[in-house]
């Protein structure tokens, strides 16, 4: 039996609810963190929002703009500070509320296993 859950932008169809998942990303240990988009997906943009298919897991999520938005900046070359930099100015808001929002998503992308470490390379 599926259900639908909704966490910060994300919605996944799952059996498992999403806070059972941990995040590998660690991003309060490594604030220098480059996050990059998982191999495993593919990615449909609708309106300014997102529908990802994850292959591994035969999972559907939406991202709404803002995750998106966060997500799609996430290619391994930026870290945490740069991509609610990013966010701020796109968005015109302070940066610090930016820079919050903005690791609170990347650890619940890291979550749901749309995220991979740039630093290592390896899926999740």
């Amino acid at each position: 039996m599926n259900s639908e859950r909704s966490v910060a932008g994300i919605n996944k169809a799952s059996a498992v609810p999403i806070s059972d998942t941990q995040s590998n990303l660690k991003l309060d240990n490594h604030p220098d963190a480059r996050p990059a988009r998982a191999n495993h997906l593919n990615i449909r943009e609708l309106d300014g929002e997102a529908v990802v298919y994850d292959d591994a897991g035969a999972i559907i999520y939406r991202l709404n703009a803002t995750a998106y938005f966060i997500w799609n900046q996430c290619d391994g070359t930026q870290n945490v500070r740069m991509i609610s930099d990013r966010l701020a100015a796109t968005y015109d808001v302070d940066t610090e509320i930016a820079l919050a929002d903005t690791s609170r998503m990347l650890a619940d992308l890291d979550r749901v296993g749309l995220l991979q470490n740039a630093r290592t390379g390896s899926d999740r």
